[in-house]
């Protein structure tokens, strides 16, 4: 369904290879529009998520991201989570850089990471 970095990654996330550490509202707003995907595969991928992921209630809220607001889950997901990264290509999240010793990575350097562990 997703091809290239992205689409190893998720393979990796569903084998269970790393925690993956998500939210209802970050499913919400992944899914929403951003992705050429049928909602019948939304719908699949959503569950195939949740079965493979852990899915925290958020219990927090941080302002860190001002040019982005819903960026702010992404954080407050991986703080309440205690994660080591926040995988994402999104810009404001990158340009933070890290945030409380969870460093922020492209899907690349993700993938280069994981392998360097094993």
């Amino acid at each position: 369904m997703f091809g290239g970095l992205s689409g190893s990654f998720l393979n990796l996330a569903f084998l269970q290879s790393f925690l993956l550490v998500t939210s209802p509202a970050l499913l919400d707003e992944k899914f929403r529009g951003k992705f050429e995907v049928s909602p019948k595969d939304v719908g699949l991928i959503r569950a195939r998520l949740e079965n493979c992921a852990l899915v925290i209630k958020l219990d927090i809220a941080l302002d860190i991201v001002k040019d982005d607001p819903d960026d702010n889950h992404m954080l407050e997901c991986a703080v309440t989570g205690e994660a080591y990264y926040v995988v994402s290509g999104d810009r404001h999240l990158l340009k933070l850089g890290e945030y409380k010793g969870i460093s922020v990575l492209i899907v690349r350097q993700f993938m280069d990471t994981i392998e360097a562990e094993f």
